[in-house]
């Protein structure tokens, strides 16, 4: 798939694994003394560091929680023994979750991996979707309204849902691409999209396929829900997304 020269290359999606340490501010559970250690590094929507990484809350499902210092570290004390789930929660930022942290026993310290980037959620908004054929090269083409405008140094990201239905959604959707697009002008166009992308991913020929698009920042810190199966993409302007466009795979 190409994409016009105004769009930069697909934003990777990046998550990284955290580190080590902050004090009292953890619910006190029983006795235990377990505690979870990790470290974060905050950014704006557009991948910029914001310098200081305090007040980042880390909550378990059982309401024992640590705060973010300048440096980004955390610990959660007071836990037994179990396997806990991180919320990671601030204003301005996309909820990023974690799962199947062990806290091995009562004494124990887990120290996460590598850093957690965490990113502002988007302000993007995406208008004027639509979507082409293309019978030349047999491709589908994609073009949208940007705002606010990017440019190079403040490039704006967006992604596409894919479903069957015209409910389609952040939360209602068949497939969505690993990538995201950013681009640095107010036009968006996406082109190339071949229809083996859809017959890969859940679509047969014939279908009719509905599409929308959602602003996203720079780093999605998605994850996937293991309930669901399905790719959460917290940082996404769920308040904006852009109009259905509806198409059909000859």
């Amino acid at each position: 798939m190409k994409i016009i020269s105004h769009l930069l290359l697909p934003v990777l999606l990046m998550t990284a694994f955290a580190g080590c340490s902050d004090d009292d501010d953890s619910a006190p559970n029983g006795n235990a003394s377990g505690m979870i250690s990790g470290k974060i590094q905050l950014t704006d929507e557009f991948g910029n560091d914001v310098v200081d990484y305090s007040g980042m809350k880390v909550i378990t499902q059982t309401g024992a929680f640590g705060f973010s210092d300048a440096s980004g570290e955390f610990t959660i004390m007071n836990l037994k023994s179990g396997t806990y789930t991180l919320n990671y929660e601030k204003s301005g930022y996309g909820t990023y979750r974690r799962f199947n942290i062990v806290v091995a026993g009562t004494s124990s310290v887990t120290t996460l991996n590598g850093t957690d980037v965490l990113a502002q959620k988007s302000s993007t908004l995406i208008t004027n979707l639509t979507a082409s054929w293309e019978p030349i090269d047999q491709t589908f083409t994609f073009g949208c309204d940007i705002n606010p405008v990017p440019d190079p140094v403040n490039a704006r990201n967006f992604r596409l849902f894919f479903n069957k239905t015209a409910d389609v959604g952040y939360d209602n959707y068949l497939f969505t691409p690993n990538n995201s697009w950013t681009a640095t002008t107010g036009t968006g166009i996406i082109t190339g999209f071949s229809p083996q992308t859809l017959l890969s991913n859940g679509f047969l020929p014939g279908d009719s396929v509905y599409v929308v698009a959602l602003g996203e920042s720079a780093f999605s810190n998605s994850y996937t829900n293991p309930v669901t199966g399905k790719k959460l993409y917290p940082n996404l302007n769920t308040a904006g997304p852009s109009n259905v466009a509806g198409f059909k795979i000859p």
